[in-house]
């Protein structure tokens, strides 16, 4: 066996993570850190992760800076029934390092060791665990900047003997702990690693996936302004500079920005505009929700998005879109930060007029009421890799398939003196929309000519986004040693599978 989880927090995220209090921060990064992000617990914040299967023993690394505090908490450990086993912690008095059994303020915790190495303050100091859990004969050994500290071996766990979870961070000590680099393995000793994070640069061998793009990033203010009904027709002017994309299929997104009133949208048309007018050029195509013409648009913040519909949005050209309305009070949203001109007509007739004229409404000045994303698929591969290069993420860009699908793109070139490669991650973030076969992925490097797939598939994509990690410790080209060459012109993809 061997590496099993790696995270330098270089995707910008944590959410390779399965609890966070803290926040992934670049700014007054410590040298001896790797990269461009880390993670800071605050006064009382840690990350932790729970393991797909538990482990008898275990390594890990990682750095580790401290702020001021109390008796400041480093790790603690958890077995498969949730019971905290082991821990360590530094006391601020000596800055020497305890090995408790249990944890500080659990159930049975009792210090079984202490170490003879400082933790000095504003210092980065790397942390090594070899972790044995054992009733009799366990072993916690550990290492500070490379040179052993505690060995300590005898009863070492309080409860079952076998890891599940860790965590990493202050726990309420008011410590403000930074960390990076953290390196698990289940059978040897990890050393000074770094990880370096690579994003996608241009398009792969295979570009299968659908990009789905925002072709609309304009934010929206969270405004509560009314109209009473009880019809109401809008029209919004979405202007040709904020058409960033072009193409043949798209989706509108809408919301109400009140958490009071909800409303009915009868009918919902996207078109080209004419001229400088507000009206459409030709007749508009109508958008759908759910199949349907009209739908209520729920009293909260959530965006409600529309079916994708066949309309061939063009960048650089104006568009409008129409809401017809049902409601009391209509609620809505402005953005006064665009020079968008909408229109609006209250106390409209009870029909459905998403025609040319806009005759008897009003202008108002910066109003785009309650469009608040459009998005286009592109299925050409052309911004395939562009769509998920972020770093951090950005949801409102992505790929999209329902079938067997492969994605792979040129990835960037390591940078810096690489001294050896322990290992390579792929790291993607994702998510399902329904309940198709086709739920979950299986990564993909490709040091050469053939795409290598991962010996494992993901678990199920969720619903809501969150990321997965394969790893390779050796290059699956010759099963050797990464060396430099193979990660350099790498490509680095998914496939979709089903279970």
């Amino acid at each position: 066996m061997a590496r099993i989880f790696m995270d330098g927090f270089e995707s910008g995220g944590s959410d390779l993570w399965n609890y966070v209090n803290g926040s992934i921060v670049s700014a007054s990064k410590p040298a001896a850190f790797s990269g461009t992000y880390y993670f800071s617990s605050g006064a009382s914040g840690s990350v932790q992760k729970t393991l797909s299967s538990s482990k008898t023993e275990l390594y890990m690394a990682f750095k580790i800076y401290y702020n001021t505090g109390s008796v400041q908490d480093i790790i603690y450990f958890k077995d498969s029934a949730g019971t905290a086993i082991a821990s360590l912690e530094r006391v601020v008095a000596s800055s020497f390092v305890n090995l408790r059994r249990g944890k500080d303020g659990g159930s049975g915790a009792t210090i079984i060791a202490t170490g003879t190495i400082p933790l000095g303050l504003s210092t980065v100091h790397l942390i090594e665990i070899y972790y044995k859990p054992l009733n009799s004969g366990g072993v916690f050994t550990t290492k500070i900047n490379g040179v052993q500290d505690i060995n300590y071996s005898g009863d070492s766990t309080n409860g079952l003997e076998n890891i599940q979870t860790f965590s990493i961070g202050a726990f309420g000590d008011n410590a403000n702990i930074w960390v990076d680099d953290v390196v698990v393995d289940d059978a040897n000793w990890i050393g000074n690693t770094k990880i370096q994070a690579l994003v996608p640069t241009g398009a792969g061998a295979t570009s299968q996936h659908t990009a789905v793009i925002n072709a609309h990033p304009v934010v929206l203010a969270p405004s509560n302004n009314s109209v009473a009904g009880p019809y109401v027709n809008f029209r919004t002017i979405i202007k040709s500079s904020y058409i960033t994309q072009s193409g043949a299929k798209i989706k509108v997104g809408l919301r109400t920005y009140s958490s009071i009133y909800n409303f009915s949208v009868v009918s919902c048309s996207i078109g080209v505009r004419d001229g400088s007018t507000s009206d459409f050029s030709s007749a508009p195509t109508r958008i759908t929700f759910g199949g349907l013409n009209s739908f209520t648009l729920i009293a909260s913040t959530a965006i409600n998005w529309s079916d994708w519909i066949i309309f061939n949005l063009t960048a650089g050209v104006d568009h409008l879109v129409h809401l017809y309305c049902s409601g009391a009070t209509v609620y809505y949203g402005v953005d006064t930060s665009v020079s968008e001109t909408g229109y609006i007509e209250s106390n409209a007739d009870a029909n459905d007029t998403d025609s040319l004229s806009i005759s008897g409404y009003s202008s108002a000045a910066n109003r785009r009421y309650s469009v608040v994303g459009l998005y286009v698929e592109k299925t050409d591969g052309s911004l395939n890799y562009s769509s998920v290069n972020e770093k951090p993420a950005v949801d409102t860009d992505y790929i999209k398939t329902s079938s067997s699908q492969i994605d792979t793109y040129a990835m960037e070139n390591l940078s810096g003196s690489i001294a050896s490669i322990k290992s390579v991650a792929v790291q993607t973030r994702n998510w399902r929309e329904g309940n198709g076969s086709y739920d979950r992925g299986q990564h993909i490097v490709r040091p050469a000519s053939t795409d290598r797939l991962a010996a494992s598939k993901t678990t199920v994509f969720p619903p809501s986004a969150i990321s997965f990690q394969s790893i390779w410790e050796l290059n699956p080209e010759d099963s050797a040693a990464w060396e430099e060459a193979d990660v350099n012109g790498m490509e680095a993809g998914i496939k979709a599978v089903t279970a």
